[in-house]
């Protein structure tokens, strides 16, 4: 394109501590902020909105309409804001939106969104987009995701907040990952992943919540261990050794999971409005019920997923003996 083939020279005078290689192409109509650092061999094409602080490399391609949020650094060869690899897509508007103090490494992709999927591709605040990563079409990325190398979003995911995507994972097309949610490196997943779960395997199955990442977001080891019962109670999992009972959620057992769902649904606004039992107010004391409302939230959404559950292939949860552990 012809507007594509000047410097944008404005932005250089307009912003002392904005730079742009001479070999760069932007667009006359790009918003460049202060204190942008574009690098050599970089095109930045018309609607591009570029905010303060950015850097670009070197050899990147961003096309519009993009945004790419305050102080995100990008490394060579991405490309941000590409039309989406879909049959369907007319070259409607649609664009991408990044935010702010994100880090896209090298050979990553992420594509405009489509008209079906509601016309945005998003990337939250702090994520960390490693090397060779594609995120797709409508792909909706919370705050400080990590994205490892070479792993692929197809279009319409949603990734909760904190969630880790392992190196070479894919996800498959509409697939939900919950927030603080762990997907191994290598793992094809096919469904969708509950909320500080942890997922791995060629078909990806449930191995035990994502104990490690709750604990580095300061989780204490009680609310792990309450977190476990309710994985316990909503999976029916079951151990080879006689369990403690204190150590079992005290609700009705149902054969599915919708009932156990309702189940916990209910225990959990009767705990919020204090008319729980006895047992399970004794259970839950003292205890925050942030991360239990988002799984039980999650739980509730699933059943008109389009994806399903991913599920426990076998005895997966922490061992009573484990759970001990929690508070040294």
């Amino acid at each position: 394109h012809s507007c594509c083939a000047t410097i944008h020279i404005a932005a250089v005078q307009s912003h002392a501590a904005t730079h742009i290689h001479p070999t760069s192409l932007v667009a006359d109509t790009a918003q460049i902020g202060s204190g942008v650092q574009i690098g050599p061999f970089c095109r930045v094409g018309p609607g591009v909105i570029i905010k303060d602080g950015v850097q670009l490399s070197s050899h990147i391609v961003i096309e519009g309409p993009t945004v790419v949020g305050a102080r995100t650094q990008i490394y060579p060869f991405a490309s941000l804001g590409l039309e989406p690899a879909d049959r369907k897509f007319r070259g409607e508007c649609s664009s991408v939106v990044v935010g702010d103090d994100c880090v896209i490494r090298e050979n990553v992709s992420i594509h405009r969104g489509t008209q079906g999927g509601g016309g945005v591709t998003r990337v939250g605040n702090g994520c960390l987009i490693m090397g060779g990563a594609h995120i797709a079409h409508d792909c909706q990325v919370a705050d400080e995701v990590i994205v490892s190398n070479q792993a692929l979003l197809a279009g319409h995911v949603s990734v909760g907040r904190g969630a880790n995507i392992g190196g070479g994972a894919g996800i498959h097309q509409y697939v939900r990952i919950g927030a603080g949610a762990m997907v191994g490196g290598l793992s094809a997943v096919r469904q969708d992943v509950i909320p500080y779960g942890l997922v791995e395997g060629d078909t990806a199955c449930l191995k035990s919540l994502n104990v490690i990442g709750l604990k580095r977001k300061a989780a204490s080891g009680t609310e792990i261990r309450l977190l476990n019962m309710v994985y316990r109670y909503i999976f029916q999992v079951t151990e080879t050794h006689v369990p403690r009972t204190d150590f079992r959620l005290n609700l009705p057992v149902h054969s599915c999971i919708a009932q156990r769902t309702h189940e916990l649904s209910k225990a959990v606004q009767a705990l919020l409005t204090g008319t729980a039992s006895e047992v399970l107010t004794q259970q839950f004391s003292g205890q925050k019920l942030d991360r239990l409302s988002e799984l039980v939230d999650f739980l509730i959404q699933s059943q008109a997923s389009k994806r399903g559950l991913a599920l426990p292939s076998s005895v997966s949860c922490l061992s009573i003996e484990e759970e001990f552990l929690l508070d040294v």
